[in-house]
């Protein structure tokens, strides 16, 4: 912005100015971030071994949040063995012989 643009702006419209300017350092920010993770991530993972996410790598503060999915465990999967084992044992996709 030149001297003869910033005299001649209000306050106000130099703040306005100001936050967009804001707002597309931090999405350049961002999107270095984003970048240097990924390029960890391509390193760590290779395509035929993806055992692991972007996520794993790190999590920032401007990713989306993350669904709450409860870790299975040995009993819940011993539970569904037992109700739908006879019909993993026979083949019957059936959904009525639960």
């Amino acid at each position: 912005m030149s001297l003869d643009d910033f005299l001649a702006i209000s306050p106000i419209e130099f703040s306005e100015i100001y936050a967009e300017w804001l707002k597309i350092q931090e999405l350049k920010e961002h999107n270095e971030w984003n970048r240097a993770r990924w390029k960890v991530f391509k390193t760590l993972c290779p395509p035929d071994k993806k055992s692991i996410t972007i996520f794993d790598i790190e999590h920032f503060s401007w990713d989306p949040e993350l669904s709450k999915t409860p870790v299975s465990t040995r009993e819940k999967f011993d539970e569904l063995t037992k109700r739908y084992g006879k019909r993993l044992q026979t083949g019957n996709r059936d959904s009525s012989g639960c």
